[in-house]
């Protein structure tokens, strides 16, 4: 029988030797100086923390929190969860002091591998054999830009059923407890995973704040802990905040109302546990490409990757303009390829948005005195277009200038609607467009 890594486990001296012989270096932070220290429900534990570099440019975190034993997938699978809430606290710790490409945790019990940002695990060794056969040769890999031996391939269904399953089972356990609508309370939980995704894309991390995971600097050392007392008054905050944050048909102002709700149950551990389980999904559940798939079909997707397969047509194809003026929008057919072939869709057009806005910026650095473009006189103010000129609200540009969608029944709306909130978050962060809030979406629709 193959020992376990719980009996005979690498030390963590161990495993920073193993990495140094995979190609990686230690490559300190500032803000990462000393130990980290984690309240958590096994008790406090100190956590050494440790930043690795590749010569490839990619970086690595490793926490090891060795006395704590993680929940499985026997106590989170029936709950449609895959985080404990100690690699939960570990994540967001993670993402907020040193934004790794890749993080490894070390526990009790085994070593996992997660590919950042998306909190996908991609190795488990809770076996010496798991440990020489699998997770070291793939952190070999990494180390020299090879991501091969690293599974990347598409898991968005899977996750989308497992998400789906909570959502559906998390509405009737609160709808019954508030005595209100399954619609609204779903709704509810959808403004609860946009609020969150704020928190992520636009904030850097949920563990600044509002959703009871806390990061703060304390005696010279960074305290990571949770506190589960305050879901209902972050909660409740979320909502109010959300109204702000994102304006659509798709949400009714419900905000006040459901806030009551709440408070209603304020002594109950149903709103607690609710948000827990919330924080106890991995990110990649909540990618937009994952989403998609509570609210597409296989049939019209399939249509999409034989669009794809025989090449879409390319942008300046089917996207019409002079400068910022917009003569004809692009225009993503959901009802014919699918509701992923619209994300992709608007990626590339965000691409081209962004290449546009930096040809921009350059030709005015290098010649400050040169020609401005001509406003449209019939639309002199495109939205998100500064009076410079420039692009300095992408996101509200794309979805009310740039970009329409098509085919999408009214029945439809709200799920596709939810997907193009989560995906303009998305883009937000990897075009690294400011997050000003969102009124546009409701002109996507044709």
């Amino acid at each position: 029988m193959e020992p376990s890594l719980a009996s005979n486990k690498p030390d963590l001296a161990r495993l920073v030797r193993e990495l140094t012989r995979c190609g990686w270096y230690e490559a300190p932070l500032d803000i990462l100086e000393g130990e980290l220290y984690f309240r958590t429900f096994q008790g406090g534990q100190v956590a050494p923390c440790l930043r690795f570099g590749s010569e490839k440019g990619r970086h690595l975190l490793l926490i090891a929190l060795e006395q704590v034993a993680l929940s499985g997938e026997e106590e989170l699978f029936p709950h449609f969860l895959n985080l404990a809430m100690e690699t939960r606290m570990a994540l967001a710790a993670a993402r907020l002091l040193g934004q790794p490409d890749w993080f490894l945790f070390l526990t009790r019990e085994s070593v996992e591998l997660y590919r950042m940002p998306e909190e996908v695990c991609e190795q488990r060794a809770a076996t010496e054999k798991e440990m020489e056969e699998e997770l070291l040769p793939a952190l070999a890999a990494l180390a020299q830009g090879r991501e091969g031996g690293i599974s990347l391939g598409a898991r968005h269904l899977p996750g989308a059923e497992s998400l789906g399953g909570w959502i559906q089972h998390s509405t009737v356990q609160l709808a019954a407890a508030l005595k209100a609508p399954t619609a609204a309370v779903e709704r509810m939980l959808w403004k609860w995973i946009l609020m969150l995704q704020v928190a992520r894309r636009s904030e850097g991390s949920e563990a600044l704040g509002g959703w009871g995971l806390t990061c703060e600097r304390q005696e010279g050392r960074w305290t990571i802990a949770y506190d589960a007392v305050s879901a209902t008054d972050d909660l409740c905050r979320a909502l109010e905040a959300f109204d702000q944050s994102f304006a659509t048909r798709l949400f009714a102002y419900e905000s006040a109302e459901q806030t009551q709700w709440l408070r209603g149950i304020e002594e109950s551990s149903l709103v607690d546990r609710l948000r827990a389980e919330l924080l106890m999904q991995s990110q990649e559940r909540f990618e937009p490409e994952t989403i998609a798939w509570l609210f597409t079909d296989l049939a019209r997707e399939q249509e999409g990757w034989r669009r794809e397969v025989a090449g879409a047509e390319p942008i300046r194809q089917r996207f019409s303009h002079d400068g910022w003026t917009i003569f004809r929008p692009l225009v993503a057919d959901v009802g014919r390829y699918g509701l992923t072939a619209a994300l992709r869709d608007a990626e590339r057009l965000a691409q081209v948005l962004g290449d546009h806005n930096l040809y921009i910026q350059q030709r005015r650095k290098n010649d400050p005195q040169g020609p401005l473009s001509q406003p449209d006189l019939f639309h002199q103010n495109p939205r998100g277009i500064g009076p410079g000129g420039e692009l300095d609200d992408g996101l509200n540009y794309l979805y009310g200038e740039a970009l329409r969608v098509a085919g999408v029944a009214p029945e439809r709306q709200f799920g596709v609607g939810v997907t193009f909130l989560l995906k303009a978050l998305a883009l937000g962060a990897k075009m690294e467009w400011p997050f000003l809030g969102l009124d546009t979406l409701d002109r996507l629709f044709v």
